[in-house]
């Protein structure tokens, strides 16, 4: 909730992509320390080629602040 809280603070919905790691083209597909103790974290570097892209939910916050994801 922390990144939606952040980036998407006052947004009433946003689209959660899910996608296929293996089809995102190989050079824009970087795997980034976060925070210490973490794993590495997926980024995407450019455009993102839509075929990597399996589905989508859009999610709604609660009078813009994000407590969960609801659907």
């Amino acid at each position: 909730m922390d990144t939606l809280n952040k980036y998407f603070n006052g947004q009433a919905s946003v689209v959660l992509l899910t996608i296929d790691s293996t089809k995102v083209t190989p050079s824009k597909c970087q795997y980034d320390p976060v925070y210490e103790g973490y794993p590495p974290f997926p980024h995407i570097y450019g455009t993102l080629n839509l075929d990597a892209v399996v589905a989508t939910r859009t999610i709604h916050s609660t009078d813009g602040v994000w407590t969960a994801i609801n659907s």
